[in-house]
């Protein structure tokens, strides 16, 4: 379980701020279209 723990902590910052840009981006988008 820790080392499971661990991945997901160094995995969480990457993924983080991909998701949040990917709706900043899609929100941006919906912004404009609208």
């Amino acid at each position: 379980m820790e080392p499971a723990s661990d991945d997901v902590e160094s995995a969480s910052p990457g993924a983080a701020a991909g998701t949040t840009l990917l709706l900043f981006a899609t929100y941006s988008l919906i912004m404009l279209a609208f």
